[in-house]
């Protein structure tokens, strides 16, 4: 295969391909002699046409068939020789005629994905932490059970009102003069004390009293808050607490775990078990996106690499076809240039992600673990209720098999750097690593 390469710029290639005139007669007569076979012409049977005839109804269809052909013959073969990090969709373009007896002659261009070396990971600093599940942790989560459980008892013995009760109250307000809001009066409005989701404060003044109170408070708006009328202004509330309830936790018992879905006859080693089980299986997924996130973060800032932007261009408009797959309605505003402008920044990121895993992968000679690919199989499926099946699906389901063997790889990735990079390992409770994980951006 003859072949010659030029670099117009940084990215482009235009590969000159040479196509042997006697590839061409030869896949042309192959051609010629299949449609001859194939089609059909009045008063001739079916596959009893003279050449000159075939020649004559389609021999230009013939020679484009016939060229097509050897295209993708060549490119296939130039793909495999130089085996290219092509970063686009290439094009092929003939040069000059095409006629039988003479040599034909090809273009591909196409952009391409620059080699990539990477800074040691010893100069990167990402912090490692040690995350244990701890007795207060599992004792967190039955409580979040209970309360999911839990039913509202009206207070009638007139006990005063703690964080976390259930109020039913009416109310009023007195705005400076000349202000005016949403939401200034209400009857039998529902609020649990202590959450100040929508009023900073404002729930908080109902601890201590009692249902059948009635009282006056301020409260001062934020600056910021989303109604500009009382935004950083004094608001005088005159309320009535029409009724109070309170949250009544049930026990942990054989009814409660039938209620949960679980046997009756649990025991509590085996449920304090199982809860430990879901967050190990809850912290194994939140550290695989977390740490993940961080190292490509951290690899991505270390090292400066650029890539062609007509990559960028084509994975923005793969984002475009998958939502409009799923969306019809939004082909009309979701034009090639808005995709664009909207995902070229995530789209650029993924694709450096991916080429700076790949290198990582190449280099180390990383491969996934057959083993290790049958446990996340298995870890994942456990969540089903027929998890054999699931799990028995996915490992021969070559899609599904490839995705883990890719996460699998990811993992190793992580792990390699994270164990060269420098950082704390600070030790942390299950919910406390909840917290900075949910935290970071």
């Amino acid at each position: 295969m003859q072949y010659s390469i030029a670099t117009p710029s940084e990215f482009s290639r235009v590969v000159t391909v040479t196509i042997p005139a006697a590839d061409l007669e030869k896949e042309y007569k192959k051609t010629i002699k299949h449609l001859a076979s194939t089609r059909k012409i009045d008063g001739f049977r079916k596959g009893k046409l003279p050449k000159d005839l075939v020649v004559q109804y389609f021999g230009s269809q013939a020679m484009n068939d016939s060229v097509n052909a050897l295209l993708g013959k060549y490119y296939t073969e130039y793909l495999s020789e130089k085996k290219p990090a092509v970063a686009c969709t290439p094009k092929i373009q003939i040069k000059g005629s095409v006629e039988i007896g003479k040599d034909l002659e090809m273009d591909i261009l196409y952009d391409e994905f620059p080699e990539i070396s990477l800074k040691d990971f010893s100069e990167l600093t990402i912090d490692k932490p040690k995350v244990t599940i701890s007795d207060d942790d599992i004792d967190s989560v039955i409580e979040v059970i209970r309360s999911q459980f839990a039913a509202l008892e009206e207070v009638k013995d007139g006990s005063e009102i703690k964080n976390g009760d259930y109020l039913s109250i009416n109310f009023t307000s007195t705005v400076p003069e000349g202000v005016t809001y949403e939401g200034g009066s209400g009857t039998k409005v529902g609020l649990v004390v202590g959450n100040n989701f929508y009023i900073p404060s404002f729930t908080d003044k109902f601890a201590g009293k009692k249902a059948g109170d009635k009282f006056d408070f301020d409260v001062t708006f934020p600056e910021d808050y989303k109604d500009s009328g009382v935004a950083g202004k004094t608001v005088t509330f005159h309320v009535e607490v029409a009724e109070h309830r309170r949250v009544i936790l049930p026990e942990i018992n054989s009814d409660l775990f039938k209620r949960f879905g679980i046997p009756a006859d649990t025991d509590m080693e085996t449920f304090r078990g199982m809860i430990k089980e879901n967050l190990t299986h809850q912290l194994n997924q939140m550290t695989y996106s977390y740490n993940t996130t961080r190292v490509m973060r951290a690899l991505q800032e270390a090292n400066e690499i650029r890539i062609p932007e007509s990559a960028v261009r084509e994975e923005c408009n793969r984002y475009r076809d998958r939502i409009i797959q799923e969306n019809q309605n939004a082909a009309k505003e979701l034009t090639s240039q808005v995709a664009y402008e909207r995902y070229s920044a995530r789209a650029k990121e993924q694709i450096i992600d991916e080429l700076i895993l790949e290198t990582i992968i190449k280099d180390n000679n990383l491969k996934a673990d057959e083993k290790v690919v049958a446990e996340r199989i298995a870890e994942f499926a456990s969540s089903y209720e027929e998890k054999d099946r699931v799990a028995n699906f996915w490992k021969h389901k070559d899609s599904y098999l490839s995705g883990f063997r890719r996460r699998v790889e990811i993992e190793m990735v992580v792990d390699l750097v994270l164990s060269k990079s420098k950082g704390e390992e600070p030790e942390m409770n299950f919910r406390d690593y909840r917290k900075l994980v949910e935290s970071f951006k």
